[in-house]
């Protein structure tokens, strides 16, 4: 399998993390890593069909990257005899960094984590978010954003959006 797996140059990789491309997969290469990634001890990355970690990607500890799932609509049969599913794909910019413990799982299509994004810890990503993002929670949603136009932070209790949205001013009271 490890010919399916391409690894950059100064690339880290922790203690008991695991990269794995499933026996099933097609194509001639299912996970890619660039240069100057870090992955933590404890991370599990999965592929099925590909999963892309662009340049100078930081994924901490207990992290999961999974671009399948596992089956589990048939209830006559038990979950462990079932297969995976299909899945999609998943792309990491560069420059992002995924929190300890978060989870990005494509269930199908593309999942794109766009350039120099945050995933906070133990967030569950389960679709693509744009450059620049803050993304939080289970099930994960932006929290904030940076506007290259304006050159300011977005979202959240950010004094750009409380000038613009009355109900968050209410909050922050």
């Amino acid at each position: 399998m490890a010919h399916r797996i391409k690894v950059g140059n100064s690339v880290i990789i922790r203690n008991n993390a695991w990269l794995n491309v499933l026996p099933e997969a097609e194509g001639k290469c299912n996970l890619t890593i660039e240069d100057y990634c870090c992955i933590n001890a404890q991370c599990t990355i999965s592929a099925r069909n590909h999963i892309h970690l662009e340049r100078s990607v930081m994924v901490s500890a207990c992290a999961l990257i999974m671009d399948h799932n596992h089956a589990y609509e048939d209830i006559e049969v038990s979950i462990r005899e079932q297969s995976t599913t299909r899945g999609g794909t998943i792309r990491i910019e560069e420059g992002c960094w995924i929190g300890h413990g978060a989870a990005i799982i494509c269930g199908q299509g593309d999942l794109v984590l766009g350039r120099n994004s945050v995933v906070a810890a133990n967030a569950l990503v389960t679709r693509s978010f744009p450059p620049y993002s803050v993304v939080v929670g289970n099930p994960a949603r932006l929290a904030k954003q940076f506007d290259t136009a304006k050159g300011l932070w977005v979202g959240g209790t950010s004094r750009v959006l409380m000038e613009r949205d009355p109900i968050a001013q209410h909050r922050a009271i």
